[in-house]
């Protein structure tokens, strides 16, 4: 409950910055506090607003705040991973992302095959990857090694060039 409390206090505290609240908003977690304790004062405001809120609690509202959060989308595309050499060439294709995956946000596990005889190397996509794809941002990742060696890969949400040929755009929450 004081958690719940923590976080509506932060959304309300916040939302003059909508930007910023939103993001930090979306994380599910409360931002983090200098060490001092706040005091009882605004926890008795919010205890009394919680108090005041209709039956079922202040998250069955559409209005509150945590409603609220999740109204930002983002526009993306099924897009391949990529995978790079050392040597700073580009690899091939390593497998695709697709628009859906990121909207689950679910650890991913993929196959890499390139020819050693039959040994794969493997990457995971992970929950924070999927949350850096949703604000556009480029994703790096490496496989397991199979015969004394790496590959880099990388998942670009922005560029066109890495996007599956024919592939519709789709709008997703943002968080």
């Amino acid at each position: 409950m004081r958690t719940d409390l923590r976080r509506r206090r932060f959304l309300w505290l916040t939302c003059g910055g909508a930007g910023g609240a939103v993001l930090v908003a979306c994380s599910g977690e409360p931002p983090p506090g200098d060490g001092e304790d706040d005091g009882d004062d605004v926890d008795a405001a919010i205890a009394a607003d919680v108090d005041a809120a209709p039956a079922g609690g202040a998250d069955a509202s559409p209005a509150s705040p945590d409603a609220a959060a999740c109204t930002m989308t983002v526009t993306l595309h099924d897009v391949y991973a990529m995978a790079l050499y050392f040597d700073g060439g580009l690899g091939p294709r390593t497998g695709t992302i697709r628009v859906a995956d990121v909207a689950a946000g679910v650890a991913l596990p993929k196959d890499f095959w390139h020819g050693h005889g039959g040994q794969l190397h493997r990457y995971t996509v992970l929950p924070e990857h999927f949350a850096a794809l949703k604000r556009r941002e480029r994703v790096m990742l490496q496989t397991t090694e199979v015969e004394g060696h790496r590959h880099m890969l990388f998942i670009d949400p922005v560029d066109p060039q890495w996007r599956v040929e024919g592939a519709p755009p789709e709008t997703i929450p943002a968080c």
